[in-house]
């Protein structure tokens, strides 16, 4: 059976090549009616068909790819944040007609990582870049504008965050949920911080600034290859005799959470009763029955910010900077909510 072609998906529906072309990549949806896209789209599916990539990319010069420099893509697989991200810029991505390609960076150093990024903008090898914020500085900003080369970066509140005016942004704001989550804390008593010595983020910086807060700091030993769980535990263990002393916890992340759910039960305590404690990240999103309390950034707002963003400047070849913020959100389970707070 003869491959289908551009040309008879036009004939088929009465349409030219070309708007085809621009349905099918997403670069030009409107081109045509409802009924003839949805056509085109209906044949495209049914024949299993795809625009030849290769053909694409000498017909228009573009390869309809961003990408995504990582200097670590060894631990990409135990990031949480990278990995939601990442789920739904590909989805948001592809609905537009573009694909998301990941571009290693060597991360020896930190200036090895800049120089890494500078090449990848220099190459013009993708469309766009959608970069973390840590991964930028003066010099790369300048090539940037210099080159008027569409880039978004973003920043996750587990992120110490770097903003460039001059280039667009998209960053979570975990101040408000924060602040939320303290005052419930204390209302009920004293409140202990647990985060590994060191961290250096946005959510970290604000707890630190809170007077009514007593941070406990972990020292990060080598003795459980990033099983930060068992290290949070471990550290509980010792620090009991001073945690037990503060009825409401919160905690670097939720696989600290879990450690400190353990040690409470292991201590023949009840979690959510008599020690409250919250963590971050929503580890248990997918979770039949999730019970940590956890103050988590929504990814697919940031997804779609990125993508709108990085789609202006594609679209008009103009890098407008703009900056947006996006509010993390608490979501309260049983970890925090006391049986009967009036005895607590």
């Amino acid at each position: 059976m003869q491959r289908l072609r551009n040309k008879d998906i036009a004939d088929m529906v009465g349409v030219s090549r070309a708007a085809v072309t621009q349905v099918l990549n997403g670069s030009r949806p409107g081109c045509v009616s409802a009924e003839k896209r949805e056509a085109i789209l209906r044949i495209a599916r049914e024949h299993n068909y795809h625009p030849d990539f290769a053909a694409q990319v000498l017909g228009s010069g573009k390869t309809r790819t961003i990408g995504m420099p990582l200097p670590w893509m060894q631990t990409l697989s135990s990031s949480l944040s990278y990995g939601r991200l990442l789920n739904y810029l590909t989805a948001k991505l592809e609905q537009t007609g573009y694909m998301l390609t990941l571009l290693p960076v060597t991360n020896e150093t930190r200036e090895k990582i800049f120089q890494g990024v500078d090449i990848l903008l220099r190459s013009r090898r993708v469309d766009g870049l959608v970069v973390n914020s840590n991964f930028l500085n003066k010099e790369i900003t300048q090539t940037i504008q210099k080159n008027r080369i569409p880039v978004i970066s973003f920043s996750f509140s587990s992120d110490p965050r770097e903003a460039y005016p001059e280039i667009s942004d998209v960053f979570f704001d975990c101040r408000p949920a924060l602040k939320e989550l303290i005052d419930r804390f204390t209302t009920y008593g004293k409140t202990a911080v647990i985060a590994l010595e060191g961290t250096n983020n946005t959510r970290a910086a604000f707890l630190r600034r809170t007077p009514e807060l007593t941070f406990f700091e972990l020292k990060k030993t080598p003795y459980f290859l990033n099983n930060t769980a068992a290290e949070a535990m471990v550290f509980i263990r010792h620090k009991w005799q001073k945690l037990k002393n503060y009825p409401c916890w919160i905690l670097q992340n939720d696989n600290f959470a879990y450690a400190a759910d353990c040690v409470i039960r292991e201590m023949g305590l009840i979690p959510g009763r008599d020690i409250l404690f919250a963590g971050f990240d929503d580890m248990e999103e997918n979770f039949t029955n999730p019970f940590f309390t956890t103050v988590r950034d929504p990814f697919d707002e940031m997804a779609d910010a990125c993508i709108r963003l990085l789609r202006e400047q594609l679209d008009s070849g103009k890098n407008q900077a703009e900056h947006i913020k996006i509010p993390s959100r608490i979501i309260y389970r049983a970890s925090s909510q006391p049986a009967n707070p009036k005895e607590f």
